[in-house]
């Protein structure tokens, strides 16, 4: 994630890993359906995996015209967006508890650990559910 907020690179990260990301979801798909369809030959794509695998990434050449055309555009939002030199030197730090803080992040990180463990394990249930009523078992 710190990279998408290098100028021009951070663009290109972006729409890198989005599209890396879509054609998981596509490759996935596929595979799903071709092994739903080892035990049902008579299985047809539905429109929804139609409509996923459809999905156009743009080539890089028209991206990165795309970002050039606009650095006007870009640098007036983002001067918009971030605090002029006086008001960083004038802001205040808080008191932080460091130690109360670390005891919070590790209590979170318990949190997220317990909840997405019993997570996927309903995963493995709702893939069951979703795999018997496609196949009509």
């Amino acid at each position: 994630m710190p990279g998408e907020v290098i100028p021009y690179l951070g663009t290109a990260i972006i729409v890198g890993v989005t599209a890396l990301e879509i054609g998981d979801l596509y490759a996935t798909l596929k595979d799903m359906t071709a092994l739903k369809k080892a035990f049902s030959p008579d299985l047809l794509e539905t429109d929804e995996e139609l409509e996923v695998c459809s999905i156009k990434v743009p080539p890089k050449e028209e991206i990165i015209e795309t970002v050039k055309a606009s650095p006007q555009k870009a640098w007036i939002a983002t001067k918009e967006a971030s605090p002029s030199w006086e008001e960083i030197k004038n802001t205040e730090m808080p008191d932080v508890n460091w130690s109360d803080l670390l005891d919070e992040t590790v209590e979170s990180g318990e949190n997220l650990w317990g909840s997405t463990k019993a997570e996927m394990s309903n995963f493995g249930g709702k893939v069951k559910n979703w795999w018997n009523k496609d196949t009509g078992q």
